[in-house]
Formats: C-alpha cells, sequence, structure tokens
C-alpha cells in the first residue's frame, strides 16, 4: 500500500494538471504588496496571460523576477504578465520584492498575487518551481514553462507569447 501511494504522489509530482489546450482556471487573489488589492482572472479578458508561479526561496524564481519587470516594458497593453507567489506567508514575498527593487532601482510593473491558501496552485499543481503558463486571449493554456529564464533565454519566452497573441 505504501509503495502504491509513493507511486500515486510521484505521478501527481510528475505532471501538472493544467497543460497545454486546457482552459486556465480562473482566480481571484489579492496582491502581496502593503497595499492589498484584488486581480482576478476575469479582469485580464481578452489580454493574453503570463501567468507565473514562483516561491522566493527559488532561486530560479528569484533570478528571473527582473528579466520579467524588463519583459513587460516590452510587451503590448494586450499582455499581461501576473506572478502568484507560493510562499508560506506574504511577508517573505513582500521582503524579496522589496529588496529587489531597491537593488536593481525599479518597481514590480505587473501584479504579484498571494495564493493564501494554495488553492489556485493545487489546481494548476505546477511539477517544478518557477512555472510559467502562457494563457491566450480566449483562456486557453498554448504553452506551459517548468523552467526559470534568463537574458539569454528570455526570447524563447517572448516568441511563446507571440505565438499565443
Amino acid at each position: 500500500m505504501k509503495l502504491l501511494l509513493s507511486l500515486l504522489t510521484l505521478s501527481s509530482l510528475l505532471f501538472s494538471a493544467i497543460s497545454v489546450g486546457d482552459k486556465a482556471i480562473a482566480f481571484d487573489l489579492m496582491t502581496v504588496k502593503k497595499k492589498e488589492t484584488k486581480v482576478s482572472f476575469e479582469s485580464l479578458k481578452g489580454k493574453t496571460i503570463v501567468l507565473n508561479f514562483w516561491a522566493s526561496w527559488c532561486p530560479g524564481c528569484k533570478a528571473e523576477m527582473p528579466d520579467f519587470i524588463e519583459l513587460k516594458k516590452e510587451l503590448g497593453k494586450d499582455v499581461e504578465i501576473v506572478a502568484i507567489n507560493i510562499d508560506s506567508d506574504r511577508y517573505t514575498a513582500r521582503d524579496f520584492m522589496d529588496d529587489l527593487e531597491e537593488k536593481h532601482h525599479t518597481k514590480f510593473n505587473f501584479p504579484v498575487l498571494y495564493d493564501t491558501d494554495k488553492e489556485i496552485t493545487n489546481q494548476y499543481h505546477p511539477r517544478a518551481l518557477p512555472s510559467t503558463y502562457i494563457i491566450d486571449k480566449k483562456g486557453v493554456v498554448s504553452t506551459v514553462f517548468m523552467r526559470s529564464f534568463s537574458p539569454k533565454t528570455i526570447h524563447i519566452l517572448k516568441e511563446a507569447i507571440v505565438k499565443a497573441q
């Protein structure tokens, strides 16, 4: 019985619950920053969405955030980056964001949301962190990346975004 449970757990870790061609799961979450605001999937209707799951304890997640800030500057109004943090508390994520903004002399230019009860994370069930889902204007997942991006690889993400438009 233990072996069966271990295999079931392993298989759930190997496969994301949401994959290419699936309808994206809606969310309605609060931002991480001190002035919390609610952001909903519905409010982004008609836009291409770059949905990124991350944690402040994840080296790849932290490393790609400056690249996401730069990418957002290049994207048009029809594309929105949304980052969902899965840390155990929002204050850890907030501290990371404050430190990054100070270090890079920049501000986050996209919503960073906190999945308080991990409901959205459990529904998407990313198998790695960071995980990035490209959702087209019709609300369908067009690409899933289970990896981090760097200045040398961010063009791969850009190409997927363009393809989804």
